[in-house]
């Protein structure tokens, strides 16, 4: 196999072509015609190929960063969704909660208003009992058994009351609670 020379043809009293090529002891392959080493391809076609291997280049080295963002981001937006949607399940929890706390004092408030009306009408039952004694052995023997009637009607409202606060308590705290354990869950399994 021989040496291959590349060099630009020159013309007396002109300046070099860039497209005139000659090529010297460059092999050729049995079968193969001789190519003409004088004729070169033309400038635009050459421009055109250059052109077409820059883009492909270009092209091949930002379709996989390109296609790498693409996928972050559907991964952000797919966690994004996920943070909105527990996020309104935690807000719906709050508003549940809320509603039921707020019913259930309401509850009480009319127990505790019943509780004021009933001890009103006992203080006036008993008002007209003390003012119809006639001595004050019957003064005392009233005024001990209103004051009997209503410690017991405190104590046995008291309890009522309590449990009813307790009650309201728990149900108010239980969607919060399952919030708190499915926030808990989700750490978990990310950790």
């Amino acid at each position: 196999m021989g040496t291959t020379k590349v060099k630009p043809a020159e013309s007396e009293g002109s300046a070099p072509s860039a497209v005139t090529v000659t090529v010297e002891n460059a092999p050729v392959p049995a079968g193969d015609p001789q190519p003409d080493a004088s004729v070169a391809p033309p400038p635009d076609q050459t421009i055109r190929l250059g052109t077409e291997t820059i883009v492909s280049t270009a092209r091949a080295a930002t379709e996989a960063p390109a296609a790498a963002a693409r996928k972050a981001q559907d991964t952000a937006f797919a966690g994004y969704q996920d943070v909105v949607a527990f996020n309104r399940e935690t807000f719906d929890a709050l508003v549940t909660a809320g509603t039921i706390l707020t019913q259930g004092l309401h509850d009480l408030s009319r127990a505790a208003l019943g509780l004021v009306q009933v001890s009103i009408e006992d203080n006036v039952t008993a008002a007209k009992a003390l003012l119809t004694a006639r001595t004050v052995q019957d003064l005392i023997d009233v005024q001990a058994d209103l004051s009997r009637a209503s410690l017991d009607h405190l104590l046995g409202e008291s309890t009522r009351l309590t449990g009813e606060t307790l009650r309201l308590a728990e149900d108010a705290a239980a969607p919060l609670t399952a919030r708190v354990e499915a926030t808990l869950d989700r750490v978990l399994r990310a950790a």
